[in-house]
């Protein structure tokens, strides 16, 4: 039977009464070692860090980020290792007066979003925590423009709530641009997905190890296919010759990972599409070779924040992708990397025979 201690709300000066759960940076379930940080909390007038006070695992978190609970008040219950429960729950919680602590913010979860309010009136006094202060400040939002969920101080929940909107109204929908006789369109991948059934596969079949990239050939030849075009497609990495795949081999994975473990290299005339892996490079977007229709150009993958359906913050991982593709060299362009983008975000259709 598991052995669970408190993990209390810490009295971190002579005249505080209560404090507010600014983030986790623990999810339940996860281990964490002795003096790892657990949690920041924020007061009126700073913010802490809290620091395990023995290794262990946190079983439940008992207040979420964003509520203020009472000194003594227990916010979440934890599994020591090799301590009594007894002697955890009583010692002494080391806390770190908190300044920057931006790698530890970039790791936790966002809070449950306030309730709605309204903006600070221009001119009026901005009332903010320091913790929040500092947030925005590197995120470069006016507390103006921040709404305060009790309509009197700014916390750290309200600027994250608000850099999490800033976020989800700059999602881009795909968008052309046009340039010496080339067309781009560009768009963005959710990949949660399609990055726990990789895990899977790799745990599951540890000789495959595929990676996005070979996805998108996957999704590409699918989508090719669902137009009605015989899918001829290429995988190049860097400046190195592509790998060619014809109608047959692009749909499998196994053949794709192999022959680009491989470096099967084949010239690139006839090629339908050439997916450029430019996870390395500064720009996504790849001229298409001679004899080449279009290159879908794969970027790196990026960690953003965006609502989920009840408005809340969640961190998300987003691939970028971007067609570059001679003037009318590939009909319905933007419907067929509407297509790309909707298997790659459903990715267990793509192992479908």
């Amino acid at each position: 039977m598991k052995t669970l201690a408190d993990l209390v709300m810490p009295k971190l000066g002579l005249t505080m009464t209560e404090g507010t759960v600014a983030q986790w940076a623990i999810a339940p379930g996860a281990s964490f070692g002795a003096d790892d940080i657990v949690a920041v909390i924020e007061t009126d007038k700073i913010a802490y860090e809290v620091k395990a006070p023995s290794a262990g695992t946190l079983s439940e978190i008992l207040v979420p980020t964003g509520t203020t609970v009472a000194v003594g008040t227990p916010i979440a219950q934890w599994e020591p290792k090799g301590v009594p429960a007894r002697d955890a729950t009583a010692a002494a919680i080391v806390s770190k007066r908190h300044a920057p602590a931006d790698a530890a913010a970039a790791s936790m979860p966002l809070p449950t979003p306030p309730s709605p309010a309204t903006a600070q009136a221009v001119g009026a006094r901005i009332i903010a925590t320091p913790y929040a202060r500092r947030i925005a400040r590197n995120a470069g939002i006016e507390l103006a423009a921040i709404p305060a969920a009790n309509n009197r101080r700014i916390r750290a929940a309200d600027v994250e709530t608000a850099i999490a909107r800033r976020a989800a109204a700059a999602t881009p929908a795909p968008q052309c641009l046009s340039a010496a006789g080339f067309t781009f369109i560009g768009t963005e991948v959710s990949v949660d997905r399609l990055l726990r059934l990789i895990a899977d596969i790799a745990e599951g079949i540890p000789g495959l190890t595929p990676a996005p990239v070979h996805f998108v050939i996957l999704a590409a030849a699918r989508a090719l296919a669902d137009h009605g075009v015989a899918p001829v497609i290429g995988l190049q990495h860097a400046d190195f010759p592509p790998c060619i795949f014809d109608s047959d081999a692009c749909r499998r994975l196994s053949t794709i990972v192999a022959a680009d473990r491989a470096g099967i290299g084949t010239a690139a005339a006839a090629m339908m599409l050439l997916v450029a892996d430019n996870t390395d490079a500064t720009l996504v977007a790849r001229m298409p070779l001679l004899g080449c229709g279009a290159t879908l150009g794969v970027g790196a993958i990026n960690r953003v924040f965006r609502p989920n359906a009840a408005g809340a913050p969640v961190l998300r991982a987003e691939l970028h992708l971007v067609f570059c593709l001679r003037d009318a060299a590939l009909p319905e362009s933007k419907d067929l990397l509407w297509r790309i983008r909707e298997l790659l975000e459903n990715p267990f259709v793509l192992l479908a025979i």
